[in-house]
């Protein structure tokens, strides 16, 4: 159930306290907190890398990445000339991430921005140089 919230507190030394991290807490009536959180409801789990998808007969690469706390998240490639404007990802209710770009056929080297930081995908096996002494996640494509 989506709306579900889960209520718990930490042990700190014998003393129960509400979790100093998470803004999202309730009076327990008596005389302290209970944090809550809404659990993460995804049959996709949080180890994600891009898939490859279908609407109408056209063939998509849907980028995806898990990362809740985030506000900002482009994907960057060979497909898009490394441009973290073009297409940016749309963040779900379960803190996963994703786009989904018509690319041709074709190997390509590709990299997130997350919240300005250029990142590997981590679920991709698979790298490749990328020019600048690093190295990027690599996609190929073949229909």
């Amino acid at each position: 159930d989506q709306n579900k919230v889960l209520r718990y507190k930490y042990n700190d030394d014998g003393y129960w306290i509400s979790d100093p991290e998470n803004e999202m807490r309730l009076d327990d009536k008596n005389g302290s907190y209970v944090s809550l959180v809404r659990p993460v409801r995804s049959d996709e789990g949080t180890q994600l890398s891009y898939r490859m998808t279908k609407e109408d007969g056209v063939p998509y690469v849907e980028f995806r990445t898990y990362e809740p706390q985030a506000s900002y998240i482009a994907v960057v490639g060979d497909f898009n000339n490394w441009n973290p404007e073009n297409d940016r990802l749309v963040k779900d209710e379960n803190g996963i991430w994703r786009k989904k770009i018509n690319i041709p056929p074709g190997t390509y080297r590709y990299k997130f921005i997350i919240d300005g930081v250029w990142s590997l995908d981590m679920y991709n096996e698979k790298t490749a140089a990328d020019g600048l002494g690093g190295a990027s996640s690599l996609l190929e494509l073949t229909r």
